[in-house]
């Protein structure tokens, strides 16, 4: 089992269709790869966790790097997992506010100036954020809008 976790800006915010029709696409390809992840948009930001086996993740993401839809993609992280965080999403989607992802874009900036001696900050960013994501949902579940599983 492999996951990469990634953020990207986007070049032109989706609109509500585009972006419901483009998850309905995305759920379907992961459904038939046996992809699981979480999708988190800031209306200008996508921060991606894919899992999977590394074999398919891989060329995922490549092909995720050219996609026009978006700029910057940034590894936040990368590599073999023990199980799935996601394993009954096949693109969990929710919003998130900028401000959420400042300190994890903080520490990518910090961590690329250092020459990646700063990963541990990046991870536990990481680690903060989908906690977050994860505790607003638990929260929020009525919500059907917050989050599409």
């Amino acid at each position: 089992m492999y996951q990469i976790v990634y953020i990207s800006k986007a070049n032109v915010a989706p609109s509500d269709t585009d972006l419901a029709e483009t998850l309905t696409q995305f759920r379907a390809f992961n459904h038939s790869q046996a992809i699981t992840g979480l999708l988190l948009f800031t209306g200008s930001y996508y921060f991606q966790v894919l899992e999977g086996d590394e074999g398919t993740i891989a060329p995922l993401y490549t092909k995720i790097c050219d996609d026009a839809r978006h700029h910057n993609v940034q590894i936040v992280d990368r590599g073999p997992i023990n199980e799935r965080a996601f394993a009954n999403w096949a693109m969990g989607y929710g919003e998130i506010t900028e401000a959420s992802l400042a300190p994890l874009r903080a520490q990518l900036a910090e961590d690329k100036q250092h020459d990646g001696n700063h990963r541990a900050g990046v991870v536990q960013e990481t680690a903060a954020l989908i906690r977050q994501f994860m505790a607003d949902y638990s929260a929020d579940a009525s919500n059907s809008d917050f989050v599409i599983p």
